[in-house]
């Protein structure tokens, strides 16, 4: 992939602004976290998509000071957004639940990446020791071949 578009950015921060304003608009209903479990998903995934498009290595043309400023602005407006969140989510269902949230959402991207390293080191072992007993056969084969070429000329000459 060769870097984070502007298109994509867009659509992160659209759909940060709308899951900020399920988020909102639903609190006060809300009887249980599931109820808005999916838009601070939106919320958190858009985020990290936001973050990645502020990190990411800037396209010729993007070292305007409108571009620039916009870019830190959006990402200021974010991080707001972001705490006045963490704040209403807290107040509605008690201290520490986004952190919480946050924390459960770490460990679970970190354990499917660890499963995903894990998976791949598996498959290149059984690739090796694939390459290995092919290796082996061949071996095997070509000794095989020798030998019989070996016993073919042996009878041939030997009467």
């Amino acid at each position: 992939m060769l870097g984070f578009g502007v298109g994509e950015a867009i659509m992160a921060a659209s759909a940060f602004k709308s899951a900020v304003d399920a988020i909102k608009s639903g609190i006060g209903t809300a009887k249980s976290v599931r109820d808005i479990a999916s838009s601070i998903d939106q919320l958190l995934d858009s985020k990290s998509k936001l973050d990645r498009a502020k990190n990411k290595k800037a396209a010729p043309g993007q070292f305007s000071i409108s571009s620039i400023a916009s870019e830190t602005i959006d990402a200021k407006l974010a991080e707001e957004e972001l705490y006045s969140i963490k704040l209403a989510i807290n107040n509605r269902f008690g201290f520490g639940t986004f952190e919480a949230i946050e924390q459960e959402r770490k460990k679970r991207i970190k354990d499917f990446a660890d499963a995903q390293r894990k998976q791949a080191a598996a498959k290149a072992k059984r690739r090796k020791e694939l390459l290995n007993d092919l290796k082996i056969l061949l071996w095997i084969v070509g000794g095989s071949v020798v030998a019989g070429v070996a016993l073919v000329i042996y009878f041939t000459y030997a009467n």
